[in-house]
C-alpha cells in the first residue's frame, strides 16, 4: 500500500468515526458534509473522495453500530433456548438505550437503495435467533422459523422503541425490561404449540 493509500485509509477510518461520533452526540441529522471535512482535514472535494455521499457514510456507521449490537446479542448464552431469547431481547434493550442516538439512526436513515454488505449485516443479526427457534419450534419448517425470527425482531424492536421514546405512556425502564421478557417467554410458549 502507498502512503497515499495509507494516508486515504486512515481520512476514511477517521471520517467514520467522526460521523459516529456526531450521531452518537446531536442524533443523524447534525451530520453537515462541510463540517465533517473540515474536522477530518479535508476540503468538501475531499470529503467524497473518501465515500460517495452521506448515505454511503451513514450505511458506515450503521454497519458499525449493527456490529456491536451483534457483539452484545452474542454475548448471551445458555442452555435455555426461551432464556437465551429471553437475554437477547434484554441485551437488544439495553444496546438502544445505551446506544439510543446510534440505534435510532439505524432505523431512521432510508436511503435509495441498500447495498448488499449492508444487508448482510442485517441479516446476519438473526443467526442468535435461529439455534433457540429451531430448538424451540423444531416442528416448524425452516422458512417458517425465519418468519417467526422476523416477527419476533419486529415485536421486540416494537416495545423497546415505544418503551425507550415514552410514545404511549412513560414505563419505568425495569417494567420495561419485565415487560419485554414477559412478552418473549409468550411467544416462545406460542411457537413451541403452534
Amino acid at each position: 500500500m502507498t502512503k497515499a493509500e495509507d494516508r486515504r485509509t486512515l481520512q476514511r477510518e477517521r471520517l467514520i468515526e467522526t460521523a459516529e461520533a456526531t450521531i452518537a452526540l446531536s442524533g443523524h441529522a447534525a451530520l453537515k458534509a462541510r463540517d465533517l471535512a473540515a474536522s477530518v482535514g479535508v476540503s468538501l472535494g475531499g470529503l467524497y473522495n473518501l465515500v460517495g455521499d452521506l448515505d454511503e457514510l451513514m450505511l458506515l456507521v450503521s454497519a458499525r453500530t449493527l456490529r456491536r449490537l451483534d457483539a452484545a446479542l452474542g454475548a448471551e448464552a445458555g442452555d435455555d433456548p426461551v432464556e437465551q431469547l429471553v437475554g437477547a431481547a434484554l441485551a437488544y434493550c439495553r444496546f438502544a438505550r445505551d446506544n439510543l442516538s446510534l440505534w435510532r439512526a439505524v432505523f431512521e436513515h432510508h436511503p435509495a437503495a441498500v447495498p448488499d454488505w449492508h444487508v448482510e449485516t442485517q441479516l446476519g443479526l438473526f443467526r442468535h435467533l435461529a439455534e433457540p427457534l429451531r430448538r424451540i419450534a423444531p416442528h416448524k419448517s425452516e422458512a417458517q422459523r425465519q418468519l417467526l425470527a422476523r416477527t419476533w425482531f419486529s415485536a421486540v424492536h416494537g416495545v423497546v422503541l415505544l418503551g425507550l421514546e415514552a410514545m404511549l405512556v412513560a414505563v419505568p425502564y425495569d417494567a420495561l425490561e419485565a415487560q419485554i421478557a414477559e412478552m418473549v417467554r409468550a411467544l416462545c410458549a406460542g411457537a413451541r404449540q403452534g
